[in-house]
């Protein structure tokens, strides 16, 4: 939280902003969230320096999640006792993704909610691949009991999954929800790991699952796809008509920017033909203050 609120700082003003008076060194392999490496050091002037790393690959999500906790948990006023350090050039990232979170488990555990928004024991012993089943109920319940996530119904005798979601009464719930969607984009293997233990789960699971609405058939996900694709649609030549003419794509993603990621995410890797938006190459760019380009007004003519 420090390095996110104030920046580089000396090893030396990093002990004294978070009270730290001593540290005791640790080696790589011990030490998960260095294995991690969302941080990065370098020999300064005045010592050693650190820093977020720039080239973490979720450093935005991971920055804005700190900061959000930073205003429940407030960090002590700075006094910079020396010139803020200089960083290098950035270097590409090496870490250990696994480690992410503080360890394989954890991160199994919260991978799983950032492909699904939920999960339960039995998928994350799945997807937690050679750690035993008691070791990762605890790692759940560890979650479970210090606020981060929460069951949506109360432990009952009988066949009943508890479904685990981060908690609603988290401090910073949409941001680490944010830097859980961005690391399952930023390691793609995360979501095939999850699909794949869904695959393995015991059928009676995946109906009751179904029951529950958690999952869909394949022939109700098709016609959903299809329902949101007639939507979309719909809107765009609603926005057409009030316009008199074809909006252009830059012009979508300025003014009806929800409409246009809408129209991307069911359109764009679609076979059929007819696509609302041709997509062409304008060579324009879009001014992105939130009204219309220039090179859009030169075109205000109807198809």
């Amino acid at each position: 939280m420090a390095l996110a609120k104030f920046g580089a700082l000396h090893v030396g003003e990093l002990k004294t902003v978070t009270t730290v008076t001593h540290t005791r060194i640790e080696g790589r392999d011990n030490a998960p969230f260095t294995r991690g490496a969302p941080v990065r050091t370098w020999p300064a002037k005045y010592g050693p320096a650190i820093e977020l790393d720039p080239a973490y690959p979720v450093a935005t999500p991971l920055r804005r999640l700190l900061l959000k906790l930073e205003e429940r948990y407030s960090m002590p006023p700075l006094v910079r006792q020396y010139q803020t350090p200089v960083p290098p050039p950035v270097a590409p990232w090496v870490g250990d993704r696994a480690a992410l979170f503080g360890g394989a488990i954890a991160t199994s555990i919260l991978m799983s909610i950032g492909v699904h928004g939920w999960t339960f024991e039995a998928l994350c012993v799945e997807t937690a691949t050679g750690y035993d089943r008691v070791v990762v109920k605890k790692a759940l319940n560890r979650l479970e009991n210090d606020g981060i996530v929460e069951g949506e119904r109360q432990r009952r005798p009988g066949f009943n999954v508890h479904v685990v979601r981060i908690a609603d009464s988290f401090c910073a719930r949409e941001e680490l929800m944010a830097l859980l969607e961005a690391c399952v984009k930023a390691w793609p293997t995360y979501a095939n790991r999850v699909h794949a233990a869904m695959e393995h789960l015991a059928p009676r699971t995946k109906e009751h699952l179904r029951r529950r609405g958690l999952i869909v058939r394949e022939s109700d996900e098709q016609r959903l796809a299809e329902e949101e694709r007639r939507r979309c649609i719909t809107e765009y030549r609603s926005v057409s008509e009030a316009l008199g003419y074809e909006p252009t794509t830059s012009w979508l993603s300025c003014q009806k920017s929800n409409l246009y990621r809408r129209i991307k995410k069911h359109w764009a890797d679609s076979p059929r033909s007819g696509k609302p938006l041709s997509y062409r190459n304008r060579n324009k760019r879009c001014c992105g203050q939130g009204r219309r380009c220039e090179s859009d007004a030169s075109r205000n003519t109807p198809r």
